[in-house]
């Protein structure tokens, strides 16, 4: 049995990730570690910096229960209960999980023991700090609704650009304050789109070119989508807005924007609340009121006449391809007049002015109808190659089995500890003359066939008849699958193509010369003569 200890620590806020919360539960718990007489490795540090606790699905909780299905460490040291889990269902499913795996969990305010009273007052921590937790944030969210319908800027966090801030004073609420020398950008930015016509894009060049300066005064160069935000803010007409954002459920996407990470943080994400939900506050106002209508007639007339997406995607690959330089995703453009003919290609997002990369990202595009197919082409010999498919369901079946051994083996472990106790305590009160012969030959031939059978279940987990058995069902079920599927590939349309695509391929990176294409599983071997890209002339299309 392993003597190792492990630690694990989280905070859920970014604030808090700032401010280097989480530096003081480790230093409280390494201290604590070595009160107790243990060393910590590095090895069995696991930490959630800024992820919720109203989620499982956390990286470092991840690790750590893997490693601990594997016996890697046999004491976890943790700051409090609600470090692992809020609410009270997580918290008790870890609890139970680790301590079948004959996990040790020691938090600094409260050592769980086998005693009644100990889990329930685990018990009862947990519901009350999940209790709480809800209550606040039911308490904030009415406060907040009063406070808006009330008209008390306060509510809505900061001003916007054009605006300060003046915080409540006294008898005094909190109000906006214009900054004449922003106004002045709004109004011009304003007047550019209701009464020159511009385009977005032509007013975000306007605005650099005149020097105005932008919302974040690091940033010199002004940003498209800056520039939609202030056009679409009702607080420059004098009415500011709270509520325009509401908490959904996180639903997932193909692949995580630029720097994020796979693992959302949160359970939760922000989308845009229905006007009829918002709740006006009277401000300052910036703009004349018809100004302001006529540039949302203006956007809306221009999002009416914008090329449909309500059919999908427009690119085989859409959403999947990232440039292995700079980061930003790879997105179809076509280049070509109406009269001539047109060339879609795939081209790095990079290659236009970033608020946060000033310089430009200078990779290549490709053209997307080759890139398309030599990635298809992949596809089709993944599916149609069995012994790729075969070598890695072997590899994860035998992880994911020996996971579940290990589980299924420490819980008939202790079953036989159970019957073996059992056994002698029946012995020895039989010896002691405490039951009959009569009560005792019947109790312990029924508890010896007990034991005889947990042992035989203990010794078949030991073999690999099943494990094969599994895979041979397995192969036979794919050989047909392949044979089935070989004629529909050839055959299949875009729809078929992308939902095959989507469940295969996890990204696609772009550099110059290659195209690596990351599967869900292990493609096959390729040949070191032959590139993907060798169908896939290069463009300078977009400079």
């Amino acid at each position: 049995m392993s003597t190792n200890v492990a630690l694990y620590a989280r905070v859920s806020s970014e604030r808090q990730m700032q401010t280097n919360t989480i530096s003081s539960q480790v230093t409280e718990i390494k201290n604590r570690i070595i009160n107790d007489g243990h060393i910590l490795l590095n090895d069995y540090i696991y930490i959630d910096d800024g992820y919720t606790s109203s989620k499982l699905l956390r990286p470092s909780l991840e690790r750590l229960r893997d490693d601990a299905s594997r016996g890697l460490f046999n004491t976890l040291y943790v700051h409090s209960p609600d470090r692992l889990a809020r609410k009270y269902a997580y918290q008790y499913l870890l609890v139970e999980e680790l301590s079948r795996l004959n996990v040790t969990i020691i938090f600094l305010n409260n050592q769980i023991t086998d005693s009644p009273e100990s889990n329930l007052l685990l018990q009862v921590q947990g519901i009350i700090s999940e209790y709480e937790r809800t209550k606040i944030l039911e308490r904030s969210r009415r406060g907040k609704m009063h406070a808006a319908k009330s008209g008390k800027c306060s509510v809505l966090g900061g001003a916007p650009y054009g605006y300060r801030y003046i915080p409540k004073n006294n008898n005094d609420i909190a109000s906006y304050e214009i900054v004449e020398k922003e106004a002045e950008a709004i109004r011009t930015l304003f007047n550019a789109i209701a009464v020159d016509k511009m385009s977005i894009n032509a007013a975000t060049k306007m605005l650099s070119e005149k020097g105005y300066e932008t919302p974040r005064k690091t940033v010199e160069q002004w940003h498209r989508g800056t520039v939609n935000r202030l056009l679409r803010n009702p607080a420059y007409k004098g009415m500011a807005a709270f509520g325009k954002k509401r908490s959904t459920e996180y639903q997932g996407q193909i692949r995580p924007n630029r720097g994020q990470p796979w693992l959302p943080k949160k359970n939760c994400k922000m989308v845009h609340a229905a006007k009829s939900q918002w709740i006006y506050i009277p401000v300052p106002k910036i703009v004349d009121e018809t100004i302001f209508d006529a540039v949302q007639e203006q956007l809306d007339k221009n999002k009416k006449f914008k090329r449909e997406r309500s059919s999908g995607a427009t690119y085989l690959l859409q959403g999947l391809v990232v440039c292995q330089k700079c980061g930003y995703a790879y997105v179809g453009n076509s280049d070509g007049s109406k009269s001539s003919k047109k060339y879609n290609y795939y081209s790095c997002n990079g290659r236009r002015q970033q608020p946060k990369h000033p310089v430009k990202c200078n990779a290549l595009s490709v053209q997307s109808d080759k890139t398309d197919q030599a990635v298809w082409l992949e596809i089709c010999k993944l599916l149609e190659n069995t012994e790729s498919i075969e070598k890695e369901y072997k590899i994860r079946k035998q992880e994911l089995d020996k996971t579940s051994v290990n589980l299924e083996v420490g819980k008939l472990s202790k079953e036989k500890i159970s019957i073996e106790q059992k056994i002698n305590r029946l012995i020895d009160s039989y010896a002691d003359s405490l039951i009959t012969k009569n009560e005792f030959e019947p109790r312990i031939k029924l508890l010896r066939a007990h034991m005889m059978k947990i042992e035989n279940n203990l010794s078949q987990l030991n073999t690999n008849d099943n494990y094969d058995q599994k895979v041979k069902e397995f192969m036979d079920k794919l050989e047909l699958f392949a044979k089935t599927i070989k004629q529909q590939l050839i055959d299949s349309n875009f729809e078929t193509k992308r939902k095959i695509i989507l469940s295969l391929i996890k990204f696609i990176e772009i550099s110059d010369n290659t195209i690596n294409v990351v599967f869900k599983i292990k493609p096959p071997e390729v040949s070191k003569n032959r590139s993907l890209l060798e169908d896939c002339r290069m463009s300078k299309y977009g400079n």
